[in-house]
């Protein structure tokens, strides 16, 4: 009871295309909207995942042209799998997988699961037929199987390089990556600027799709910085017309989001016109999940970083163990929104 939800507010118009429907969708609780967000958040665009490839790598492992394979609907885990096998290789002959060697892929333990299963069409949070949150992993095959095929495809392929950082941001994978020791590299776009320096071209795609089968490609958003309006404005008309029109404005020529897609992204970032495209594609299609960034907590770090840091695989009895902590978590959130008028 402490913030209007946008129902109270008369001159937000959700129907506009400055306003990111399916996030402001996935945000809801109980049917009503307290955060708003559109075009003039550029946090929804920069906590955006997306995997860079370094070109010169690609170009000499001969894995053809990734715009091509993504543009042609096969980039899909299979293919992902095909790619990194074989490029990781002991460069200074130690005898160990270190930093000083290459890899096929590389990103932090509690990245790989929750890219993979929202790429794959998976959520860790459903929403039952009143549009409230439900928690059921523990039956979720499909989630199961993708869990176990993200072992496999890091730890077992030896295409990952195998590291315990908690960090959202890791200087060593930057370094790594810029120092040509990886093939591909999870990146949020808030982080890509750190590349900007780096000698060798790299590429942006969006993570593999499940199969073929699945629709579109779908990439992982890792939070957003939200607004709110407090129920203590004196004028919420006013409010919520200054609100509308800085989205509004957000998406004309020369606002924010022209200045922070076109002159941020494709200008310093983006090296070539196929990885602009690329930007289109992923930033269509981002996904917000619940238990990926609101009860990442108890859910992603609290299951599954533990699980990657340690190369656990006990995937149905790790979600045992932890349900009653995510279910406690989910439901104080549930009944702070459902007791409101």
């Amino acid at each position: 009871d402490l913030l209007l939800s946008v129902d109270q507010l008369p001159n937000i118009n959700l129907e506009k295309n400055y306003w990111d429907s399916f996030l402001n969708e996935n945000i809801s609780m109980n049917g009503k909207l307290y955060f708003p967000t559109g075009a003039a958040n550029v946090t929804a665009y920069d906590y955006t995942h997306c995997l860079l490839f370094n070109k010169d790598m690609a170009e000499s492992a001969q894995i053809g042209n990734l715009y091509e394979t993504v543009s042609s609907g096969k980039w899909t885990l299979d293919k992902f799998e095909e790619v990194i096998l074989g490029v990781s290789n002991d460069v200074d002959g130690d005898g160990a997988m270190t930093d000083a060697d290459t890899y096929g892929f590389i990103a932090q333990p509690k990245a790989i699961p929750s890219n993979l299963w929202i790429s794959s069409d998976i959520l860790s949070v459903e929403r039952d037929e009143k549009g409230l949150p439900v928690y059921d992993l523990a039956s979720n095959q499909k989630f199961i199987n993708l869990i176990e095929r993200a072992f496999a495809l890091s730890f077992d392929s030896g295409a990952w390089y195998v590291n315990q950082s908690r960090a959202n941001n890791d200087p060593l994978l930057v370094n790594m990556f810029s120092a040509n020791k990886a093939l591909f590299y999870n990146a949020t776009f808030y982080y890509i600027e750190q590349l900007r320096t780096m000698e060798t071209d790299f590429g942006i795609i969006p993570f593999p799709k499940y199969d073929e089968a699945q629709d579109t490609y779908l990439s992982r958003m890792e939070g957003v910085e939200l607004s709110c309006i407090p129920i203590t404005t004196p004028d919420a008309e006013r409010a919520s017309a200054i609100i509308e029109a800085m989205n509004s404005e957000s998406v004309k020529e020369g606002g924010v989001l022209d200045t922070y897609y076109e002159i941020t992204l494709q200008g310093q970032v983006a090296r070539d016109e196929e990885s602009t495209a690329m930007l289109d594609l992923i930033f269509d299609t981002r996904v917000f999940d619940l238990g990926d960034t609101i009860w990442c907590g108890v859910l992603r770090d609290g299951v599954f970083e533990t699980m990657f840091l340690n190369n656990d695989r006990n995937t149905v009895s790790n979600l045992a163990k932890a349900e009653g902590a995510i279910k406690e978590a989910m439901d104080k959130t549930i009944k702070a929104f459902t007791k409101t008028n």
